[in-house]
C-alpha cells in the first residue's frame, strides 16, 4: 500500500530506502511516499474506525482519533526571538524598495504568537482608508504619528496600546477579516486555535484613491510584495498557509509554497450577495459540526444574520478545500 501519490518508475528514477517496517519512495533526492504492508494500513483504518478524512474535519479530528489538532506544535527553525530581528531587517530592507503611491513605506512584521501552531493567515492588504468608518480613520492617523519602527510593530497589540483599534478590542490587530472574527472562525474550524496562529497580509502595504477610500493592491504592490515573502520564507516557513482572496494566493504560490497553501476566497459586494443567497445556514450547521463548534469556540452565535451566513459559508469552502487537500495535521511539514 502507498501513501502518497508517487509517479510511474518509467517516468522517474525512483529508488526505495529501508526505514523499519515501511519502505521510502524517494524521487530526486526527496521522499516523495511512504510504503507499508497492508496489514499496518488496515490497522491504521481501524484505529481511525473507517472515518474518511471528509467527515474527520466535519466532525472533527478528536471526535474520529480521541486527540486534537493542536496536540503537536510545529517547531520553527529559528525560536521567535531569533526569528523576530530577522523579519525586522527585512522589513527595513523593503522600506526602501516600498512601491510608489503607498500609503506607508514601511511594511509590517508578520505577528508571531509565542505558542506558535505552524499556520500562517494572510488576507490581502490593510484598509488605511480616511474616508471609511471613524476608527478606522483614527488608525490610519495613528499610524501617521508612529515611528517608522513603531509601524513596523503595527500588528502586535502589546506594542500599540494607545491604537485606537487596541483600545476598542484590546487583541486587535489592524487585519480587518481577522479583527471581526471572520478569518478567526474558519482558522478554528480546521481545527487550529486562532489564539496560536500567525497573522499577516499577503501585500504589507496599503494605497487610497484621489478621494481617502482603501484601493486595491497595485500590480506594483503584488510584485513587491511577493519579493517580500520570498525573503521572509527563507528564515521563517510555515507548515500551512491560510489565505483569504487571490492575490495573497498568487504571492504565496510564487513564493513556492503551493503544497502548503489552502485558498479560501473572500467575496464582496454583489459576488458575495450571491454566494450567500442561496446558502442555508441551518441546514450547513447541520451537515459540519465543527463550524457550529467553531462558533461557540470564539464565543459567536449561529443566528442567520449577514456577517454569520458569511463565516458560514467561508468555513464551509474552508474545509471542503482542506479535504480535497488532505490536510490532516498542523504539524506536518
Amino acid at each position: 500500500m502507498v501513501l502518497g501519490d508517487p509517479q510511474s518508475t518509467r517516468e522517474v528514477d525512483v529508488t526505495r530506502e529501508r526505514r523499519g517496517v515501511a519502505d521510502i519512495v524517494v524521487r530526486d533526492g526527496k521522499p516523495v511516499a511512504v510504503i507499508i504492508p497492508i496489514r499496518d494500513y488496515r490497522d491504521m483504518l481501524k484505529r481511525l474506525g473507517d472515518t474518511d478524512s471528509r467527515d474527520v474535519l466535519r466532525h472533527g479530528l478528536r471526535e474520529a482519533r480521541g486527540a486534537s489538532l493542536e496536540d503537536g506544535l510545529w517547531e520553527s527553525p529559528l525560536p521567535k526571538a531569533d526569528v523576530l530581528p530577522k523579519l525586522l531587517a527585512i522589513c527595513r530592507e523593503f522600506t526602501k524598495k516600498a512601491p510608489d503611491g503607498v500609503v506607508f513605506q514601511e511594511p509590517f512584521v508578520p505577528y508571531i504568537p509565542d505558542a506558535w501552531n505552524g499556520v500562517l493567515v494572510l488576507a490581502v492588504a490593510q484598509n488605511l482608508s480616511t474616508a471609511g468608518q471613524v476608527v478606522v480613520r483614527e488608525y490610519s492617523t495613528y499610524l501617521k504619528n508612529r515611528t517608522p519602527t513603531g509601524r513596523y510593530w503595527r500588528l502586535y497589540p502589546d506594542k500599540n496600546q494607545g491604537s485606537p483599534l487596541v483600545r476598542a478590542q484590546p487583541d486587535a490587530f489592524g487585519i480587518g477579516p481577522w479583527d471581526r472574527k471572520e478569518t478567526q472562525v474558519v482558522v478554528s474550524c480546521l481545527g487550529y486555535d486562532p489564539r496560536h496562529t500567525a497573522v499577516s497580509n499577503g501585500v504589507p502595504w496599503s494605497c487610497r484613491t484621489a478621494s481617502g477610500c482603501d484601493s486595491a493592491p497595485t500590480p506594483d504592490m503584488r510584485d513587491a510584495a511577493f519579493e517580500f515573502w520570498c525573503e521572509v520564507f527563507k528564515v521563517w516557513r510555515p507548515a500551512r498557509v491560510i489565505t483569504f482572496g487571490r492575490i495573497p494566493e498568487a504571492i504565496v504560490q510564487r513564493a513556492g509554497l503551493a503544497d502548503r497553501c489552502l485558498y479560501v476566497p473572500f467575496p464582496a459586494g454583489g459576488a458575495l450577495g450571491r454566494c450567500l443567497k442561496s446558502l442555508d445556514v441551518q441546514q450547513t450547521l447541520k451537515a459540519y459540526p465543527v463550524i457550529r463548534h467553531g462558533f461557540e469556540t470564539l464565543g459567536l452565535t449561529d443566528e442567520s444574520d449577514w456577517a454569520t451566513r458569511r463565516m458560514v459559508y467561508l468555513s464551509k469552502y474552508a474545509i471542503d478545500a482542506a479535504t480535497h487537500k488532505g490536510w490532516m495535521c498542523p504539524w506536518e511539514a
